[in-house]
């Protein structure tokens, strides 16, 4: 008997003018026939919590493994990046990939020692390294300098 039957029959029995002595054979019936889901039921329940709590786990896992292969990856970049740089050699090429150092300058400043214009106040106090950068192409600025970068281009 499934359970929503279990509870329609709790109702009928209600409802039907019966002798006190079948009412409770009826309900004892019953009874057991949902004591017996209740159990199936929390069965079920503890499986679904096994499952959740396995799953859990292999997220936790699987994050771990992507966190591993990342920095890997990274690992495999830096020594490939300064290979290339010891070597001089600024670009691969073949029919599937190009390989190449793109040099970039890095906004490098020092909060204490910047003007007031040079810096952005939100929650957390920045500095406005794209002013700052201009400003730097055309002189000096206090509190900041422009340093070469060099970043790995995989296309």
């Amino acid at each position: 008997m499934k359970l929503y039957e279990i509870v329609e029959t709790y109702n009928k029995i209600m409802d039907l003018e019966l002798e006190p002595e079948q009412i409770k054979l009826m309900l004892d019936s019953a009874n057991v026939s949902l004591e017996e889901k209740a159990f199936d039921i929390a069965k079920v329940k503890l499986n679904m919590q096994s499952d959740i709590d396995g799953l859990d786990a292999e997220v936790k896992r699987l994050n771990n493994r992507k966190k591993s292969i990342k920095n890997g990856l990274d690992r495999l970049n830096a020594y490939l990046l300064d290979a290339m740089l010891t070597c001089g050699k600024a670009k691969f090429k073949n029919d599937l990939t190009t390989i190449s150092v793109r040099t970039s300058k890095r906004v490098i400043t020092d909060m204490e020692l910047l003007d007031q214009k040079y810096i952005n106040q939100k929650i957390i106090v920045t500095a406005d390294k794209m002013l700052i950068k201009q400003d730097l192409k055309l002189g000096e600025v206090k509190g900041a300098h422009l340093e070469e970068h060099h970043s790995l281009n995989i296309k």
